[in-house]
C-alpha cells in the first residue's frame, strides 16, 4: 500500500520534496518553492475521486468505463489547470487514481524538467526507454512512490520541448 503524502489547495503548489539536480545541472534545495510545479503527482497518487476533486475543483469531463469488465469499476476524470479545460486527465480503477495524462501549460527543453513540473524527481536516472519523442522510466521508485511508468513526450510540432507526462502505478 502507498503512502500519500498531502497536498495543499488548488489554488497553491508545492514546494519540492528533495534537492533536485535535472541532467543540464541546474539545482534546487530542498523547501524551496518549485517553481512551474503545476499538480504534483506524488502528492495526489492513490486519492478517491472524491479527495481528488477536494484538491483540484470540480473535473471538466468525466467518463465512466462501461465496454471493459477487467477495468471496471473505473472512469477517466479531466481537470482544468491554469487556462487549460483538459490539462490533467485522470484514470480512477476501484476509485483510486492510478494514471495520470498531463499535458502541461507550458513546454521543458528536458525531460527531467518536464517532471518535475509534475513533481517526479527521477534524482539524475537514465531513462530505461529513449524514443525519439519520448523519455520513460520503467518499474521505479521516485519520491517514495512505486510507478509502473513515468514519460516525458515531446511536443509534435515542435519537438525540442518536452511538454506531456504520464505517470502510472498499480
Amino acid at each position: 500500500m502507498l503512502a500519500v503524502m498531502g497536498c495543499v489547495a488548488s489554488t497553491s503548489w508545492p514546494t519540492e520534496p528533495a534537492a533536485v539536480t535535472t541532467s543540464d545541472g541546474v539545482k534546487s534545495e530542498k523547501g524551496e518553492q518549485a517553481s512551474g510545479v503545476f499538480v504534483s503527482i506524488p502528492s495526489v497518487v492513490g486519492l478517491s475521486a472524491k479527495d481528488m476533486d477536494k484538491k483540484l475543483g470540480k473535473p471538466t469531463y468525466i467518463t465512466k468505463i462501461t465496454r471493459y469488465p477487467e477495468q471496471m469499476p473505473g472512469e477517466f476524470r479531466t481537470y482544468k489547470i491554469q487556462d487549460k479545460d483538459d490539462a490533467l486527465m485522470i484514470r480512477f480503477y476501484r476509485n483510486r487514481a492510478i494514471k495520470f495524462t498531463f499535458s502541461l501549460p507550458s513546454s521543458f527543453d528536458t525531460p527531467e524538467r518536464a517532471l518535475l513540473s509534475t513533481g517526479i524527481d527521477v534524482q539524475g536516472a537514465p531513462p530505461d526507454t529513449t524514443a525519439p519523442l519520448a523519455r520513460r522510466w520503467k518499474e521505479r521508485v521516485f519520491n517514495g512512490v512505486a510507478f509502473v511508468d513515468v514519460a516525458a513526450i515531446k511536443d509534435f510540432q515542435n519537438t525540442s520541448k518536452y511538454d506531456m507526462v504520464q505517470a502510472e502505478i498499480r
